[in-house]
């Protein structure tokens, strides 16, 4: 059994938490999201979209502790992908057209380099497009409650176009 705890400083506390002016803040603790008042504010979530695309991928080709997933063949259009990142400056995960990839290796790339490249990848080879990924996604967070994050034009983030609140942000955590 996984436990994941964090003690707030002395000086904190997560009553005063509510009565912070500034920034967009929310945290999840034992189920209840304690939220400061910009915390619905429509943002840009950039690698956060990442967050999203792990729990649809595992949602709809899970893998269990240990295994590797299934495998995926970087083909043309992901070696395209790769080359469109690079180009615009981008966060990638090097591949080659023809080479293979183990769905845990793929997720790890999209998670620890925040690889833009390899996320949209996954979602075309999960998914079939990224149109399909965006109407699965957006389904899934219904379905989550989740009423405030918008599945933008890619899975990585890299678009501006797929924002989210701190409180969302906080339930999808």
């Amino acid at each position: 059994e996984l436990v994941t705890s964090y003690k707030l400083p002395e000086f904190s506390s997560l009553e005063n938490m509510y009565s912070l002016e500034t920034g967009s803040y929310a945290v999840a603790v034992d189920g209840e999201i304690v939220s400061g008042k910009k915390s619905q504010e429509v943002r840009p979530i950039a690698s956060m979209a990442k967050m999203v695309l792990g729990l649809a991928i595992m949602k709809e080709k899970p893998f269990g502790v240990g295994e590797k997933g299934e495998t995926i063949t970087i083909d043309a259009d992901a070696y395209r992908i790769y080359e469109n990142y690079i180009v615009n400056g981008g966060s990638v995960s090097q591949v080659k057209e023809g080479e293979e990839i183990s769905e845990y290796d793929a997720l790890a790339s999209v998670f620890l380099p925040s690889s833009n490249n390899m996320a949209d990848t996954l979602a075309i080879w999960a998914f079939g497009s990224l149109d399909d990924y965006y109407d699965y996604a957006t389904n899934m967070l219904k379905e989550l409650e989740i009423y405030n994050t918008t599945i933008g034009e890619d899975a990585s983030g890299f678009d501006p176009s797929t924002t989210s609140t701190a409180s969302d942000m906080a339930k999808i955590a």
